[in-house]
């Protein structure tokens, strides 16, 4: 196992096309498969223990079907998505196979439906899917069903909470550790505070697209932190986007991307600089975005065989050509329009306007104390090109609220996103590059890397 590991990392490290190429094929086969596999196991775990606790939650009015500000900041939170979460893998047609549930993903949907079908239920009734929600893999249900099945909903979300927050930490103290305190700081208290991680498990689907976004991130940076090449990173990043695919309902997709192809950068800049750092840029942003795309293409390849392929497409292009730019009568179509919405609802939250403000003040501190300290000329003029390429990600953030403007504007989460691209411009800004003019040296920096124990 040691020696395939071994060949593998050095197929990677070798920077040919053709070395890497199979291991990425490899990658992009076995983890739709896996996921498969997992989800198809969720749909084993028994309904029973999940429907008492859903009936006690409605009962103790902590399951309610209208929409309400349950964070608290105030702000949103898609409630009615929660009780599609929760509900997943329930109802299905008893003359389906158990094995298919996995891939039709039936859903008594959103609380205002599922509500009175549960409360049926405890009164006799059957209990019949509302409808079958396959465009998405609703990973989350992995993890869900036997957690509630075991712990209960209030356990559920308390243990979610807190996961989500040990994500932030986590990747905060691997960021600290090699960078400094400021820079984990200035990436991931804007999305600590603004983003409301303690509130997020209203609405678990949320809260697991959350988890998924940070601890992909977080792997990847961790993963290359020792050795930073293209072909690991193109690699960990298609793993990066399959993984967040698999758990997320498109709550954050722009943030997760943008977060990852920073992490990839912020690793790699220990070693590299220059033009090769916008190597590693782009080659983290088009693995995350093959293996988020393909991830999802699989699951519409998946339920084929069930719904037939003309449903599938019909459903599939049907909400791309809506989710893209369709016309609701209430959203701005015109060119920044979905970067001005998320910005104005991002604004506006309670602790927005501070975090800006500490922001700016943190990295006018750091450029205040380069200046004095005469570092400003090896920091920022010689290395100016880094700087440039630990940013570019944040560029994502915006594009993708330009491209997909209905989902952008229609949703009140999608600001979620804005708070990682300040992050990754207020990271790139003050983090301490290398000194050494020949850090741009390809094979000086690989002969570095080679020689670490």
């Amino acid at each position: 196992m040691r020696t395939l590991l071994a060949r593998t990392l050095a197929a990677l490290d070798s920077g040919r096309v053709r070395s890497i190429a199979p291991i990425a094929a490899v990658v992009l086969i076995a983890v739709p498969l896996l996921g498969l596999v997992l989800v198809t196991l969720a749909g084993f775990v028994p309904d029973r223990p999940i429907l008492d606790e859903l009936v006690d939650g409605i009962n103790a009015n902590r399951i309610r079907a209208e929409f309400i500000p349950v964070s608290t900041s105030g702000r949103f939170m898609d409630t009615w998505t929660d009780c599609i979460g929760l509900t997943i893998g329930i109802g299905d047609d008893p003359a389906a196979a158990r094995w298919t549930s996995g891939l039709r993903s039936p859903t008594l949907g959103n609380c205002g439906g599922a509500i009175p079908r549960i409360l049926a239920w405890e009164e006799g009734e059957g209990l019949f899917r509302r409808h079958e929600y396959f465009r998405y893999w609703h990973g989350y249900a992995v993890i869900l069903r036997p957690m509630i099945a075991t712990v209960g909903i209030v356990g559920t979300r308390i243990i979610t909470g807190w996961l989500l927050i040990g994500m932030i930490g986590g990747f905060g103290w691997s960021v600290a550790r090699r960078h400094g305190l400021l820079v984990a700081l200035a990436l991931l208290a804007p999305i600590a505070l603004t983003t409301d991680p303690l509130d997020l498990p209203a609405s678990l689907p949320h809260a697991w697209g959350s988890i998924a976004a940070i601890g992909s991130a977080w792997g990847v940076y961790l993963a290359l932190g020792r050795t930073a090449t293209l072909g690991r990173a193109f690699v960990l990043t298609i793993l990066a986007g399959s993984t967040f695919l698999f758990l997320d309902i498109l709550t954050i997709p722009p943030g997760a991307w943008a977060l990852s192809a920073f992490a990839v950068v912020l690793a790699a800049s220990r070693r590299f600089a220059g033009r090769q750092l916008f190597a590693f840029a782009g080659v983290g942003t088009v693995g995350w975005i093959t293996g988020w795309a393909w991830m999802w293409i699989c699951k519409w390849i998946f339920a084929v065989p069930i719904y037939g392929f003309s449903a599938v497409r019909e459903q599939i292009t049907d909400q791309v050509t809506t989710r893209l730019d369709g016309d609701v009568g209430y959203i701005d179509l015109s060119l920044g329009g979905g970067v001005r919405w998320t910005w104005s609802r991002w604004i506006d939250h309670p602790l927005a306007p501070a975090v800006l403000i500490s922001i700016v003040a943190l990295v006018t501190a750091v450029l205040v104390v380069r200046w004095r300290r005469s570092a400003i000329e090896a920091q920022y003029r010689r290395l100016w090109v880094s700087r440039l390429a630990l940013a570019a990600p944040m560029l994502l953030v915006p594009l993708w609220f330009e491209v997909v403007r209905n989902h952008t504007q229609v949703h009140g989460f999608t600001f979620r996103s804005v708070p990682y691209a300040l992050g990754i411009i207020a990271a790139s800004l003050i983090v301490e590059l290398p000194r050494a003019e020949s850090a741009d040296n390809s094979q000086l920096a690989n002969d570095r890397a080679m020689a670490e124990p």
